[in-house]
């Protein structure tokens, strides 16, 4: 668990994604403490409070707005492990299988570092550490252990020192009251190129479902996959995965932002400053060149102004795709030909016009084969030789 009972909630201001356009909502039920059936000898003397809930108008965000610390220390020390979720195997169909699957693409096998948040048990980590990773967990009451590496405390307010290639979160940023420092804590602890997943019910799921109560004292926040995401953004992080609103839980993957914003003019005009300066290399290389990718950055390149059709004895070209080779770039002569030892016995200068993630296992290739030739390549950084042979 990773909870504050601190009350930084405006009820004039969405603590998701900021707007000042909020509602309360009407009602305002009184509810006891724990909402689950407890044993006869506790079920008698349970406090309870009303809850008063606000909606945004902007992100649809749901929060509560009038919290009681006393009464949220009080549900925690005595009331909460009451709720049996560790042994209610029927979740495990909604809410562990959809996060299971979503595993293998962010986080692949590997010597990685992990910190999972809310978590005090080993066999909860055990399909990481299956797959070399390093593990750290942090929750209240955790206990050391030789496999993973525990910390007594809530996160946000308990110190966790060290970078993380992935932080885990599952059904805790519900409860956080102060989401902002929550945060700035992920921010300290996440690597610059980690990536962050986090669970959490889809308050959007339950009410089309019809449930006629969805209010729980222990949850301050009840999220949507709208406000999920503006609560990401505004956060300083980027959405890389986001699951549909029709599921009982959203689960988002997110990370740092990648960069600037998003300026397609100038990159354009930054790409096309790229196509004259390898035309007028083309144009230099007497021996002639080989373009190894009939892709989009061949046809850039064959298709410019600043492309002379005398060129075309100059210039042959190759592609790993069996289905194209022996077929014409259109209204060329060029015949897409085999990447094979003759394509490079004339020793002309190589220009990899194939996307980027190619690039390092068409270099190995090529120089376990022997070929010497100068290699450039067509990337984001620009038209450079290749200065190393991956």
């Amino acid at each position: 668990m990773a909870r504050s009972t601190l009350n930084p909630i405006s009820r004039n201001a969405c603590p998701a994604c900021g707007s000042s356009e909020v509602v309360q909502i009407p009602g305002g039920s009184v509810l006891p403490a724990i909402l689950f059936p407890v044993e006869s000898d506790r079920a008698a003397d349970v406090p309870a409070r009303a809850v008063r809930a606000a909606a945004c108008c902007e992100c649809q965000h749901v929060f509560l707005t009038d919290l009681d610390p006393e009464f949220s220390e009080n549900l925690y020390a005595n009331y909460y492990n009451l709720y049996p979720f560790k042994a209610l195997e029927t979740l495990n169909a909604f809410y562990r299988e959809p996060f299971n699957r979503l595993l293998p693409v962010f986080c692949p096998p590997g010597n990685l570092s992990l910190l999972e948040i809310g978590c005090d048990e080993v066999e909860q980590m055990r399909c990481f550490l299956d797959q070399g990773y390093r593990c750290t967990a942090i929750n209240p009451g955790a206990r050391e252990c030789g496999d993973v590496r525990f910390i007594d405390g809530y996160y946000g307010s308990t110190p966790v020192t060290g970078n993380f290639d992935r932080i885990i979160s599952r059904f805790n940023l519900e409860h956080i009251v102060d989401i902002d420092g929550f945060f700035e804590q992920l921010h300290q602890n996440l690597k610059a190129d980690g990536i962050a997943i986090m669970q959490v019910p889809n308050a959007e799921h339950f009410l089309h479902m019809g449930v006629l109560n969805m209010f729980a004292h222990e949850h301050p926040h009840y999220f949507c996959r709208k406000s999920l995401a503006a609560l990401i953004s505004r956060c300083g992080f980027e959405v890389r995965f986001l699951n549909g609103v029709t599921e009982p839980s959203l689960i988002c993957a997110f990370g740092r932002r990648t960069g600037g914003s998003y300026d397609p003019s100038a990159r354009i005009g930054g790409l096309m400053q790229v196509v004259s300066e390898v035309c007028a290399f083309i144009g230099r290389s007497d021996d002639g060149v080989v373009l190894y990718g009939a892709g989009l950055s061949a046809s850039a390149l064959l298709y410019s102004p600043d492309f002379q059709a005398r060129w075309y004895d100059r210039i042959a070209i190759v592609d790993d795709n069996a289905v194209i080779q022996g077929r014409l770039m259109p209204n060329t002569p060029l015949t897409i030909g085999r990447p094979d030892d003759q394509a490079f016995e004339s020793g002309k200068s190589i220009i990899l016009t194939l996307s980027q993630q190619y690039h390092p296992a068409v270099i190995r290739s090529l120089r376990a084969r022997g070929v010497a030739a100068d290699i450039f390549a067509i990337s984001s950084g620009g038209f450079k030789a290749v200065v190393s042979d991956c």
